[in-house]
């Protein structure tokens, strides 16, 4: 699959581990492609952890940013 890849995911999530799931999802991804691991977060308070305005201008320049 050839798809825009961003993964934001909580270091403390218990429910989807970061290592067993994201980490190597993103390591077998394509091209463009970002990880953003964030401390203290788990699976539901990411925004939070990061700072929401953060967290939509993370989204928005990964989306922005694509090559065309």
């Amino acid at each position: 699959m050839h798809a825009p890849l961003l993964i934001i995911h909580g270091e403390s999530d218990t429910f989807i581990d970061i290592d067993k799931n994201s980490q190597v999802i993103y390591n077998n991804a394509n091209k463009p492609k970002e990880f953003i691991p964030v401390a203290g977060a788990n699976h539901t308070y990411i925004p939070e952890k990061m700072g929401e305005h953060q967290y939509l201008f993370t989204v928005s320049d990964f989306i922005l940013n694509l090559p065309r």
